[in-house]
């Protein structure tokens, strides 16, 4: 189950930097995004 939660966040983050279905993000936005969810995870365990 981790491993898909990380194959999902790591897809989505690659999709958002080259902007596929969206407008690209700076990749400095998706990695504080990145480390924000990270900590909330580690938070809540």
């Amino acid at each position: 189950m981790i491993i898909f939660s990380t194959t999902d966040i790591v897809f989505v983050s690659t999709l958002a930097i080259f902007g596929t279905f969206i407008q690209p993000l700076p990749a400095s936005i998706v990695v504080t995004l990145l480390a924000a969810t990270v900590v909330f995870s580690l938070a809540l365990d």
